[in-house]
């Protein structure tokens, strides 16, 4: 949450793209290898857990990333769109990721459902008829312009800063006078 936090924070697109792209770069390539080490161990999601470390590890990889992956993905649609329209196999790399992790027993209901939002956000899954994510571009404008029509002081405001303001010069100080 820190490093999405760090990210929003720059409020520069070219800045924001930048590092998203070089974060997930390092964030598939890892889950890549933890495909890897897990595939070629025959550890399934919803076996026991492994007692070998290594294999414990790349399971923390795959669980610990596809989470992250989720937050960065709902907190920046647009950029995160951008990305993966231009780079097909962190998509599929993603449907696997959300499948592991699901089937594990890792996760609660609050971080299931993080996932599911994230797939949704990506169109893996069907969008559910009420899904909505505040953090797009698109619905800031929707959410700022209801607002601007709700609220009363707002519009009152807007009609008074109309109003010709009188022209003021210079003015003498205490010590000119």
């Amino acid at each position: 949450m820190v490093a999405v936090e760090n990210v929003l924070k720059l409020n520069d697109y070219e800045k924001q793209y930048k590092i998203l792209n070089m974060i997930f770069e390092k964030l598939f390539k890892i889950i890549q290898e933890a495909k890897k080490e897990v595939t070629t161990s025959g550890y399934n999601p919803g076996d026991e857990f492994p007692v070998e470390q290594k294999q414990k590890e790349a399971i923390g990889h795959i669980v610990e990333n596809t989470a992250l992956l989720g937050d960065v993905v709902l907190r920046l649609p647009d950029i995160t769109k951008k990305l993966f329209s231009k780079n097909k196999e962190w998509k599929l790399l993603t449907l696997w990721s959300l499948s592991f992790t699901n089937s594990t027993t890792i996760y609660d209901e609050t971080d299931s459902k993080l996932l599911s939002l994230m797939a949704q956000e990506l169109k893996l899954i069907p969008r559910d008829p009420n899904y909505f994510n505040p953090f797009t571009e698109e619905s800031k404008r929707k959410i700022k312009k209801s607002i601007k029509e709700e609220d009363p002081i707002s519009s009152n405001h807007e009609n008074k800063s109309h109003k010709k303001k009188k022209p003021r010069g210079p003015r003498l100080s205490h010590g000119e006078l």
